[in-house]
């Protein structure tokens, strides 16, 4: 081989000599410039020679080969079918079919659906309980997990990753209860009885005691959960570290911004202590600053007046909320939050009541004398006191002057006003609508006290009723007379007959 390989290699050097040499003598011979004969003038000439089998020749004519199999060759604007499994690049711009199995993007994006078997990702799902849906199983859940609760199964732990962070912490805890509070209302609220058994645990108190009732994160910082009561006037606070360590449990009361240390503090004393209730009662006594009111039990209780926007009368109900227990006093003492009238008393303009201190059967003829009522005061036994309707103030000012000769009208007793100021705010413009109706009676006892309890209109009589109600348990013998003065439509009471009786 080696032999062989020799040969070629002189036959090709001596072929190449010999051609040189001609050309130089044969460019000698024809010069026509006029150079000497034996100066040598070398032109170029190309000679193609075959090339030898499996020799690569170069020449300055261009020949284009085909490609070998499996080479990539680049050629100008030219299109070469690929060779079978082979990717061929050219200038000009080529799509090629995707190979079996490969996926080209295309400038439509497509939603693939999982492949059967493969996991889908639940990041941040909030189905932490694995069920397949949201709710307040998963909260509680999570709350549990993050206490370290024993015998728990998880499925998939990133599903409480509600805010994508790659970490389920307090964060991840408050989201998914804002997310369950906007989509549900299934949580409840803890009742107040559930907030004193949870209180009588103490130092003991964690935050699984308040897992499955309705709160919220209000806190800054340190996680503070807010959890109102079915008591709409309390609430309790749980503040701890990362939703984690508590740090203080509070009851607050929302009336007043009291509140108690329920790992401390006794709860149930404080509740009954800020508890609010409402009771409904009746109007039976009006003073300066308080008000006498009677309840459905017949206590009777005070009531700071200024709480009451609107003027009040005897007879009126109202509804009073007070905080805390009642003091075992006479009359009963309450710390009242706020009072409200409910219903006016016979839905009449108010009336007012004047003490005299002498009797006024003694002075029935000079002073009442014509009754209004003469045929009723006839049958005693039915409690009918006399009564006068005055039509103008020419006729009131009369009425005073019997009165103040008979008994004196500038008498004021206690916290009631004299008969003489009670009538002043009636003058000639009242009198042009209205007229005022005065009833007369006498007590026993200046214990005694009355409210205007009705004005009723039957058979074409106006009925005036007023009630006794008693003040003390105890009785004094100052035996008294009382004037009512009542306002009245003068319309309202055209063509009917009127009468008065004292309910004892």
């Amino acid at each position: 081989m080696r032999k062989f390989t020799n040969e070629i290699a002189a036959l090709i050097t001596t072929l190449a000599v010999g051609t040189v040499a001609g050309v130089i003598t044969a460019a000698a011979a024809e010069t026509s410039d006029g150079t000497s004969d034996n100066e040598p003038v070398f032109t170029t000439m190309t000679t193609t020679m075959p090339p030898l089998a499996g020799t690569m020749v170069s020449t300055t004519t261009t020949t284009t080969l085909p490609p070998l199999a499996g080479t990539l060759t680049t050629v100008p604007t030219t299109t070469l079918p690929p060779l079978a499994g082979t990717m061929v690049s050219t200038a000009a711009t080529t799509t090629l079919p995707p190979l079996a199995g490969e996926m080209m993007p295309t400038e439509t994006i497509e939603e693939i659906p999982p492949v059967e078997g493969l996991m889908v990702d639940n990041t941040g799902s909030g189905d932490f309980n694995g069920d397949g849906s949201f709710s307040v199983a998963d909260v509680v859940l999570l709350q549990k997990y993050m206490l370290n609760l024993p015998e728990l199964t998880i499925r998939d732990v990133s599903t409480a990753d509600m805010n994508m962070d790659g970490r389920v912490n307090s964060k991840d805890y408050s989201l998914m209860k804002r997310r369950l509070l906007n989509e549900t209302d299934e949580l409840p609220r803890i009742s107040m009885e559930d907030v004193i058994a949870i209180s009588e645990l103490k130092e003991r108190i964690s935050l699984k005691d308040f897992a499955g009732y309705k709160g919220k994160d209000i806190g800054s910082g340190l996680c503070v959960m807010e959890y109102l009561t079915n008591d709409e006037n309390f609430r309790v606070l749980v503040g701890s570290q990362d939703n984690i360590e508590i740090a203080y449990v509070e009851l607050e009361s929302l009336c007043d911004g009291d509140s108690a240390d329920m790992m401390k503090d006794d709860i149930l004393m404080f509740y009954t202590d800020h508890k609010l209730t409402a009771i409904n009662t009746v109007v039976t006594e009006i003073q300066d600053s308080r008000i006498l009111v009677k309840t459905d039990k017949k206590e009777m209780i005070y009531v700071d007046s200024q709480l009451i926007a609107e003027p009040v009368q005897v007879g009126d109900t109202l509804k009073i909320v007070y905080r805390g227990l009642v003091m075992e006093t006479y009359p009963l003492t309450i710390y009242t939050v706020s009072a409200s009238i409910l219903k006016r008393a016979a839905d009449c303009a108010p009336c007012d009541f004047s003490r005299m201190d002498r009797l006024l059967s003694y002075w029935y003829g000079s002073v009442m004398v014509p009754f209004d009522n003469e045929a009723a005061m006839d049958d005693a036994a039915n409690n009918h006191i006399p009564v006068k309707v005055i039509h103008s103030k020419a006729e009131l000012n009369a009425l005073k002057d019997k009165i103040q000769q008979a008994m004196g009208t500038g008498l004021e007793y206690m916290y009631f006003q004299s008969f003489e100021t009670n009538t002043a705010k009636y003058d000639d413009t009242f009198f042009q609508e209205n007229v005022l109706l005065i009833a007369a009676f006498e007590e026993s006892s200046g214990s005694y006290r009355h409210h205007l309890s009705s004005l009723d209109v039957s058979d074409n009589t106006l009925m005036v009723t007023i009630q006794r109600n008693k003040d003390s348990g105890s009785f004094t013998c100052d035996m008294a007379s009382w004037f009512c003065s009542i306002p009245y439509g003068k319309e309202q009471l055209d063509g009917l007959s009127i009468d008065a009786v004292l309910i004892k």
